[in-house]
């Protein structure tokens, strides 16, 4: 199992599954005959829809990095605040 791939039982979300699910949008719209489109642009679309779905699902890795910031934020103010252990 890579980086980009969640585990079979787990619920992770990666920028791969993202990106499958923006293709599997496109198909079914499509199949359904929702929507045309030129053949060519179907990787641009694709490309496109991963961005847009990118802005409102959160990967595993995008929580990461958010908690992360948050943490380190949080560590630093305490660390200005210089509380002694008997002020705790």
């Amino acid at each position: 199992m890579n980086a980009n791939t969640a585990p079979a039982s787990g619920a992770s979300t990666s920028h791969t599954s993202l990106r499958v699910l923006a293709k599997s949008i496109l198909n079914k719209l499509e199949n359904n005959k929702f929507i045309v489109f030129n053949p060519k642009e179907r990787g641009e679309l694709q490309e496109d829809l991963y961005r847009k779905l990118s802005k409102f699902i959160l990967t595993e890795e995008d929580i990461n990095t958010q908690v992360r910031a948050q943490v380190t934020a949080n560590a630093g103010a305490l660390s200005d605040q210089n509380i002694a252990e008997t002020d705790a």
